[in-house]
């Protein structure tokens, strides 16, 4: 999975592909990949919270 697709990759799509390629990593590999998953999911959901915090703020004002 490219890192566009994963950006935009939910998390269910991103459990299913590692798990179609669990077979080919090592248990440290597999586990690097779902830490980087887990990474990336939380900084968008950080960003997408931030954006509409912003949003809101906006209209308040």
């Amino acid at each position: 999975m490219d890192a566009k697709r994963l950006k935009t990759a939910s998390f269910q799509e991103i459990r299913t592909r590692l798990t179609e390629e669990r077979r080919f990593l090592s248990d440290q590999t597999f586990s690097e990949c779902i830490t980087r998953a887990l990474a990336e999911m939380f900084e968008r959901g950080v960003a997408a919270g931030r954006e509409f915090e912003a949003k809101n703020l906006s209209k308040s004002n």
